[in-house]
């Protein structure tokens, strides 16, 4: 499942089998996948499901799609998968997309490698979103679309977006995710990213659907914890600038 040849995007995705809907969204992921106008990526898959679904599904989609997958043993949290999918990353641009969520459209793929063609001073990127509700009557209803936007502290206000909607230029000493936090894991690491890149580019274009369900990471988490991360987070950046 495998190809020594670089890529130019790699797609990275963690996987676990998310209360037995995993493979559900797995699947739902080669839709958008097996459409990209642009051949010239990978699939890269951290997984950590209990059973072998994901794993066999990737053995299944191999002849027409380059797929890399491993069994994650680690720590089961959301950081430590994502970090070790994009540690066996190796195309020149990184794409995170969580295994809940999915591309938008056929050219979203093409779309980020134009952006770091474009802008090779840059070294991440967000395009925009649009939230989907994982209902049985209302399969994929679309509501709030969103476009990114910086804020000073979006290590408390995510106005970007989550890793699904963004890129990054794959380099060896790029930052990873803080698995200490639950709850702002991603936007701590924006607030990394930003002081050792500078800001991203951001585009409007909607590229990645964001599920809203009741498996998803964050839904887990108590008020307890989200108070104390804005709290240590609040202090670790606050007055904090380039």
């Amino acid at each position: 499942m495998t190809n020594a040849v670089q890529k130019k995007i790699s797609i990275v995705m963690p996987t676990h089998e998310m209360g037995g809907k995993g493979i559900k969204y797995f699947d739902q992921q080669f839709v958008a996948i097996l459409q990209q106008t642009t051949k010239d990526f990978d699939l890269v898959v951290s997984d950590q499901s209990t059973d072998n679904l994901i794993e066999n599904r990737c053995e299944y989609y191999s002849d027409r799609v380059d797929i890399k997958y491993h069994r994650f043993d680690g720590p089961r949290r959301a950081a430590n998968n994502f970090n070790n999918a994009m540690k066996l990353a190796t195309g020149e641009i990184l794409k995170p997309l969580f295994v809940d969520d999915r591309m938008y459209r056929a050219d979203t793929l093409e779309t980020y490698i134009r952006i770091h063609d474009e802008t090779p001073n840059h070294h991440w990127a967000f395009t925009g979103f649009i939230h989907c509700l994982d209902d049985a009557d209302e399969e994929m209803k679309l509501i709030n679309p969103q476009i990114p936007v910086w804020n000073p502290e979006i290590y408390l206000y995510n106005t970007t977006g989550c890793p699904s909607g963004m890129s990054i230029l794959n380099h060896e000493d790029m930052p990873t995710m803080d698995d200490t936090f639950m709850w702002v894991n991603d936007v701590e690491w924006y607030m990394r990213l930003y002081l050792k890149y500078d800001f991203p580019v951001l585009c409007d274009d909607i590229h990645t659907l964001i599920r809203i369900h009741e498996e998803s990471v964050t839904s887990h988490i108590n008020d307890d914890t989200k108070q104390s991360e804005n709290e240590r987070v609040r202090q670790m950046y606050n007055g904090v600038t380039k």
